[in-house]
């Protein structure tokens, strides 16, 4: 059985990120464009998932409140 709502996210050197749904029938959800070449593994610290292109290191996850 697989967990709904549980996407998975993968990265092509040129830099589009496919979205991927866990259910038995492929398909992509979304495709985004980080605007660069990416060559690096992406990381997940604290909800956030960071990918680093060849110009940029982008930060994406949910606004967190400053206290």
């Amino acid at each position: 059985m697989r967990p709904k709502g549980i996407r998975l996210y993968f990265i092509g050197e040129q830099g589009d990120v496919f979205v991927l749904p866990t259910s038995e029938k492929f398909s992509v959800v979304a495709t985004n464009r980080l605007g660069g070449i990416c060559l690096a593994t992406p990381a997940i610290s604290d909800g956030t998932l960071l990918f680093r292109t060849t110009e940029t290191l982008l930060a994406i996850g949910a606004r967190k409140s400053v206290r």
